[in-house]
């Protein structure tokens, strides 16, 4: 049953996100308000995989990198889509049984940052979550996974970190969001 609820959260959340995403297309342009057009719309050409978005992001030199999850393999992806839409590369990744990507980062010198989680089993609490870089043609450049241990008042709940999302500043520096039951070396929980 809680899985059923997952699947049907998952995808009111990818909608949600798409509606989101062609909005901001519409109403963030550099034409104005009152003469918005869609220059273009990409669409998934799954064949017998669905694809689950879950963030996009807008890299300084305009091309659009997607990222989210499989779901039937079970793999996260990132894709890069050039500013007319086509598209350049695609990656597909799994760091354990099932891995979700759920934030993207474009940098000033075209590099991209890819966070998610990773989970030991299908429909697992047990979760390790993750940061990726890869450069702008879908090179990884380096992979980082963390897991900061159970919380030890609780010791009956696995571990379980995972990552929403991320931003990046002027000088290059990522900063990550998300949620552990651990404790993060050299920090408090509050």
């Amino acid at each position: 049953y809680l899985h059923k609820m997952y699947k049907q959260k998952i995808k009111l959340l990818n909608i949600i996100l798409s509606l989101l995403f062609i909005l901001s297309l519409y109403v963030f342009t550099s034409r104005g308000l009152s003469a918005q057009t869609i220059d273009w719309v990409y669409q998934f050409d799954s064949g017998s995989s669905t694809y689950v978005t879950y963030d996009a992001d807008v890299s300084n030199f305009g091309d659009v990198y997607v990222v989210g999850e499989v779901s039937n393999i079970a793999n996260a992806f990132i894709r890069k889509i050039d500013s007319n839409g086509s598209e350049l590369w695609i990656r597909q990744f799994s760091l354990l049984i099932r891995t979700e990507a759920t934030g993207v980062a474009a940098d000033a010198l075209g590099n991209i940052y890819v966070v998610g989680s990773t989970a030991s089993g299908a429909g697992s609490w047990t979760r390790d979550a993750y940061v990726r870089k890869y450069n702008s043609n879908g090179d990884l450049l380096w992979s980082r996974q963390f897991d900061f241990g159970q919380d030890v008042s609780s010791p009956s709940f696995p571990s379980f970190e995972r990552v929403w999302s991320l931003a990046n500043d002027e000088f290059n520096n990522i900063y990550v969001a998300g949620v552990t039951n651990g404790t993060v070396p050299g920090q408090v929980n509050h």
